[in-house]
């Protein structure tokens, strides 16, 4: 499955960095090559940089398809201690 949140960002489970079906959010930036990240992992998009799992919350929370949100969660409990939709 992917989820796209941004024309930059998506959410996947497709990527050779996803183990067992389990989302990760993949950077895809024409300069450079499409590099997966973690919930944990920091992340640099839109000149400001926040964990991973932020930017899920703040892009995954504008989807309204159940199945996205789902898929959102999925990625973001991987890291309990951080924050959850």
């Amino acid at each position: 499955m992917k989820v796209e949140l941004s024309p930059s960002l998506v959410l996947t489970d497709e990527d050779a960095a996803s183990n067992y079906g389990i989302p990760v959010l993949v950077q895809q930036d024409v300069a450079t090559k499409p590099r997966a990240y973690g919930p944990g992992d920091l992340l640099r998009y839109a000149n400001t940089v926040l964990p991973a799992a932020q930017w899920v919350v703040r892009l995954g929370a504008l989807k309204r398809d159940q199945a996205e949100l789902e898929f959102c969660r999925r990625f973001l409990k991987q890291w309990p201690a951080g924050p959850q939709l």
